[in-house]
């Protein structure tokens, strides 16, 4: 195992940003930085899986909508009619990688986080004990779960939507930064 000094704390920005890189030497450099080791196998271009070995804890990113992938573009448009997606092939495959991981990692919870249809699957795809974190969800009428916090940015067309209680507008991308995952 490489040593590793002090690492930062792990923000919902970087956490995102990460998840969409992809180059994997590039993943795996920026999540040293925080502890973390790069899943290389669990991990592909809908979702990264990283796992903290000094800490334990197993991070779950799941990100948006894939411009060239028919079945993200048909889930959007099932949202934006007022659908649920709740049945779709990405749902699936993210829960089978958690749930694979988890056990890979022996642990039982996970922090997940997502951006627009990838915090949409989050919703989905977490547990009671996993703690989940979406910024900009694809969330139209679906109920908050005790575990999951949602960020949003303001005027944002598909979180404006999102009207629960737990979301907490934010003027924009700089504003999560401050946000801490684990």
């Amino acid at each position: 195992m490489d040593d590793i000094i002090r690492p930062k704390k792990l923000r919902l920005y970087n956490a995102l940003k990460i998840g969409y890189f992809r180059n994997e030497n590039k993943q795996c450099k920026r999540l040293k930085r925080f502890g973390y080791r790069l899943d290389s196998e669990l991990t592909n271009r809908e979702h990264m899986v990283a796992f903290n070995p000094y800490t334990k804890k197993l991070l779950f990113v799941s990100n948006g909508t894939q411009p060239n992938s028919l079945t993200d573009l048909a889930s959007d448009l099932v949202i934006g009619l007022g659908g649920s997606p709740r049945y779709n092939k990405r749902i699936d495959e993210h829960k089978n990688a958690l749930l694979k991981a988890k056990q890979r990692y022996g642990v039982d919870k996970a922090v997940i986080v997502g951006h627009s249809l990838g915090g949409n699957t989050a919703h989905y795809i977490g547990s009671a004990d996993d703690k989940i974190i979406s910024y900009n969800p694809a969330l139209i009428n679906q109920k908050v779960r005790a575990n999951e916090t949602i960020l949003k940015t303001k005027f944002d067309p598909v979180s404006a939507l999102a009207n629960n209680a737990k979301t907490i507008d934010s003027e924009g991308p700089s504003n999560i930064v401050g946000a801490t995952v684990v």
